[in-house]
């Protein structure tokens, strides 16, 4: 006889729980597109044109690498608020959490 233990009921829970969810449809083809290639695009841009560019005005090159990916992280992380907005979400830390 199987011995149920607390992996095993947590286990079987969460199961549950996943079958009273709502399936998530996939994203389209040309959205999944313009959201990665728009990250592809921000991280070539970071590495071709403002690298040099910090290194250009004196920086040392660790300096100017830490530089553009502060940069290139910041519109990153702006523009996941975003679509996190536009999805329907608050703004409001109880939700992020969440």
């Amino acid at each position: 006889m199987k011995k149920v233990t607390d992996d095993t009921l947590s286990s079987m829970e969460s199961k549950e729980k996943i079958n009273e969810t709502e399936n998530i449809k996939p994203m389209p083809f040309w959205q999944s597109l313009v959201l990665f290639g728009v990250s592809a695009m921000m991280a070539a841009l970071g590495q071709y044109v403002l690298y040099p560019f910090f290194a250009s005005l004196g920086l040392s090159l660790e300096n100017a690498y830490h530089c553009q990916m502060l940069v290139v992280f910041t519109f990153l992380l702006i523009a996941a608020f975003v679509a996190y907005i536009l999805e329907g979400n608050a703004l409001e830390w109880s939700s992020i959490k969440h």
